[in-house]
C-alpha cells in the first residue's frame, strides 16, 4: 500500500512537471519508482522520470499493476474534485478503489470518496454590512408597465426580485432589467477513468505464437519476393533497351545506378506493404490474414499508418545481434517482440479479437438546456 500512496504522489508531480498525457506521466511515475527501488535519491528519481520521454516509456507503463495504476488515478481525481490535504486525497482513493472491489460504479466510488473525505469545510460568514448611509429613493419599474420616470417609490423598501431560481424552472424576466434569465444548470458529475485505463487482460492463448507469426512472415516474404523479382526484372530489361537505343555499352558503372533505383524501390514497396496493410481495416498483411493474426495496438483497436510505420522500421532493431527482438516473443507476457514492444502493439489470433472490444463508456451527464427564447430586444443569460 505504501508503494501505491508513493506511485500516486509521484503521478501527480508528473503532470505538473512533465506533461498533461496520463500514459505519459505514468511512465514517468513508473520511472521515478524503479530509481527510488535502486537506491537513487529524489533528485535521481525526477531526473529518471524525465528521462522516461525518450522511447521507453511504454515498457514502463506495462510493468505498473493494474491496481496501482487505478490508486493513482483517483488520487488525481481526488486532488482536483475534492481537495484537501495528502493524507485526505489517500483516504479518498483507497474509499474509491474499495467501493469499486464491492461491485460499485464509478459514481458510487466517487461518492464513497467524498464521504471518506467528509463534508466540506463550512462556508466563511458574510461580511457585515456597511454602515447606513443617506438613503436616496430607488426607481423600480413595474413588470407590468414602464415606470415612471421620478416617481419614487418609498425610501428604504428594498426591490423585490423574487425568490432565487432553482434548478428545472422555467426561464423568467428580471423586473428590473427585462432580461429573460434562464435557471442554473445541474452539476455533471466527473466520471473518474481510472479503471478503464489498463489494457484488456487476455490469456496467453489469445496471442500468436512464434511459429504462427514465422508462417505468416514467410509467406510475406514469398509474396514480397516474387513482386520484386518481377519489378527488377522490367526495369532492368527497360534500362538496357534505353542504354542499347543511346549507342551505349552495357558496363557494371553504367548497370550500378539502375541497381541502386532498383534497392531504393524495393526498400519502399516493403515499408509500404507491411505499414499500409497493418494500418488498413484488414490489420495484417497478407501472410498474417492467411493464418488468422492480427495486429493491433494495446487495446485491439485498429493501428495509425505512423504507428505502423514505427513498428515496421523497429523490426530492424529487433533482427539485431541474431534476431533476439524477435526470439524474445514466447517469453514475453502477451508474445511481443521487442518491435511490439517499442511500437504498443500486439499480434493477436482473428478469433480471440473480440475479447479486446470494451464495452462503450456510458454518457456524460448533459446539463439542461434553457427552453424558450427571450422577447424582443431581450437575451437570455445564463443563471450562476
Amino acid at each position: 500500500m505504501e508503494q501505491d500512496r508513493r506511485f500516486a504522489e509521484w503521478y501527480v508531480w508528473a503532470k505538473r512537471e512533465v506533461g498533461t498525457d496520463s500514459r505519459v506521466c505514468l511512465g514517468a511515475a513508473q520511472a521515478a519508482a524503479e530509481a527510488l527501488e535502486d537506491g537513487a535519491d529524489d533528485q535521481g528519481a525526477r531526473q529518471a522520470a524525465r528521462g522516461s520521454l525518450a522511447g521507453h516509456g511504454i515498457a514502463l507503463v506495462s510493468r505498473i499493476p493494474p491496481r496501482r495504476r487505478a490508486y493513482a488515478e483517483w488520487y488525481d481525481w481526488a486532488r482536483r474534485e475534492i481537495g484537501g490535504q495528502r493524507d485526505q486525497l489517500h483516504t479518498a482513493a483507497g474509499a474509491a478503489l474499495l467501493r469499486l472491489d464491492g461491485g460499485g460504479d464509478a459514481v458510487a466510488a466517487a461518492a464513497a470518496a467524498r464521504a471518506a473525505v467528509g463534508p466540506a469545510p463550512a462556508a466563511p460568514p458574510p461580511l457585515p454590512a456597511p454602515p447606513p448611509g443617506p438613503a436616496f429613493p430607488a426607481i423600480v419599474p413595474s413588470a407590468a408597465a414602464p415606470a415612471q420616470v421620478g416617481t419614487p417609490t418609498q425610501v428604504g423598501a428594498p426591490a423585490q426580485v423574487g425568490a432565487p431560481a432553482q434548478v428545472g424552472d422555467p426561464p423568467a424576466r428580471d423586473p428590473r432589467t427585462g432580461l429573460m434569465h434562464a435557471p442554473p444548470a445541474p452539476y455533471a458529475q466527473h466520471t473518474p477513468y481510472a479503471t478503464q485505463l489498463a489494457p484488456p487482460e487476455a490469456p496467453a492463448h489469445v496471442y500468436a505464437g512464434f511459429w504462427r507469426r514465422a508462417a505468416a512472415w514467410a509467406i510475406d516474404s514469398v509474396l514480397l519476393g516474387i513482386a520484386l523479382t518481377i519489378l527488377w526484372f522490367f526495369i532492368s530489361l527497360f534500362a538496357v533497351v534505353g542504354l542499347l537505343s543511346s549507342g551505349q555499352d552495357i558496363t557494371d558503372t553504367n548497370f550500378t545506378g539502375v541497381q541502386l533505383a532498383v534497392l531504393v524501390i524495393a526498400i519502399v514497396l516493403t515499408w509500404l506493404y507491411y505499414a499500409g496493410l497493418e494500418s488498413s481495416p484488414w490489420r495484417s498483411t497478407i501472410g498474417k490474414r492467411l493464418m488468422r493474426l492480427v495486429v493491433t495496438d494495446l487495446y485491439g483497436r485498429r493501428m495509425s499508418f505512423g504507428r505502423a510505420t514505427g513498428r515496421y522500421f523497429g523490426k530492424l532493431l529487433s533482427a539485431l545481434v541474431l534476431f533476439v527482438g524477435y526470439l524474445m516473443v514466447p517469453f514475453t507476457e502477451r508474445r511481443q517482440g521487442l518491435h511490439d514492444l517499442m511500437a504498443g502493439t500486439l499480434v493477436i489470433r482473428q478469433e480471440h479479437l473480440a475479447l479486446f472490444a470494451a464495452p462503450p463508456r456510458p454518457p456524460e451527464p448533459q446539463a439542461a438546456q434553457p427552453s424558450g427564447t427571450g422577447s424582443a430586444g431581450g437575451e437570455i443569460k445564463q443563471g450562476v
